[in-house]
């Protein structure tokens, strides 16, 4: 996917060793934009150099492996400890601060002692806000398709109102 380059590019530049996007109980929408899905208790680690990893939960882990744009998806157990191997040798981890509790943040900072943290959300807002060719074409054909049933609804309801006369 070119956004999650787009993302270890900026990850390399601001020098991080990985980022991490968790959904918990409150939800990122960077989340359902790099994944495509929007679930509960979810986590995406995105190295600076390697392919990203979708952790899910048992019960979301078919429809994460059917659907998401992140085709390394795994089903966890104990996210916490499963995502500190993932993060071996990163030194500075990126996290989405304002979609974070700060009890989640407390307990990465506990399981993960020693590890710097930046905020990447500029990174991810950023990301969203800038449109690819390929996001400006389905844009642009979902346009199109908005204004046929806008054109179609009119017709319909002045033939309609003729009727009433």
């Amino acid at each position: 996917m070119e956004k999650i380059q787009e993302i270890q590019a900026a990850l390399k530049k601001q020098k991080i060793g990985a980022a991490i996007v968790i959904n918990t109980a409150i939800k990122d929408p960077s989340m359902l934009y790099m994944t495509g899905l929007d679930l509960d208790y979810s986590f995406l680690i995105i190295p600076q150099k390697e392919q990203p990893t979708f952790l899910v939960s048992a019960l979301e882990y078919e429809r994460a492996k059917k659907y998401s744009a992140i085709k390394n998806v795994i089903k966890f157990q104990k996210p916490l400890k499963e995502i500190k191997n993932l993060l071996k040798g990163k030194t500075t981890i990126g996290i989405n601060e304002a979609y974070m509790t700060l009890a989640a943040k407390k307990a990465l900072e506990k399981e993960w002692k020693g590890k710097k943290y930046k905020a990447t959300d500029v990174i991810y807002n950023t990301m969203r806000i800038i449109k690819t060719q390929d996001e400006v074409k389905k844009l642009q054909k979902d346009a199109a398709i908005a204004d046929k049933i806008f054109e179609e609804l009119r017709k319909e309801l002045k033939t309609n109102i003729s009727m009433l006369k």
